[in-house]
């Protein structure tokens, strides 16, 4: 989904952003037959994958900067990518962005990580710090609440117990 995100999906006036599309990675092939990575705009996984989420003071400012810093300018056009190439200042492929995730976290001296591994601790924090399930469920785009539940309640504490009562 990040990599779907445009400039006209965040509202600064509102301190919010629209999760409309993702872009994925895809195998094709040419006239030739000879295979190639593709990436093609869809829409998120599941109706309620398209949601809008708040943001902090902090993330909208963040934002801002990168928007200013942009290789399209300061005064971006709303369909131009969040997540730029940053050679071209076009939409960025999934290969070259976890390239540059890899080479982020080496270069940090941090542990090897997926990207989306960064959603599932955003998740758990928040589960910790006893955000409802609703709500982060809701945040995630999960299309029901038992898939949250599900996918974190063994490694919560609260939702363990919760969980292993309810089976």
């Amino acid at each position: 989904e990040i990599l779907g995100l445009q400039w006209g999906d965040v509202d600064f006036a509102n301190h919010c952003l629209r999760i409309r599309r993702a872009r994925r990675e895809f195998l094709g092939y040419t006239d030739r037959g000879t295979s190639r990575l593709q990436t093609r705009e869809t829409s998120p996984k599941t109706q309620s994958s398209m949601r809008t989420l708040p943001l902090s003071g902090l993330i909208s400012q963040m934002l801002s900067d990168i928007q200013d810093n942009s290789l399209n300018g300061p005064f971006v056009d709303g369909d131009h990518y969040v997540v730029e190439d940053p050679r071209t200042g076009g939409p960025i492929s999934a290969t070259v962005f976890r390239s540059g995730f890899a080479d982020f976290l080496a270069q940090s001296k941090l542990r090897k990580v997926r990207f989306h591994d960064l959603r599932h601790s955003a998740a758990q924090i928040a589960l910790e710090s006893g955000v409802r399930l609703e709500s982060v469920s809701q945040t995630l785009g999960h299309s029901r609440v038992d898939i949250t539940k599900h996918t974190y309640a063994p490694s919560i504490d609260a939702l363990s117990m919760e969980f292993l009562v309810a089976q």
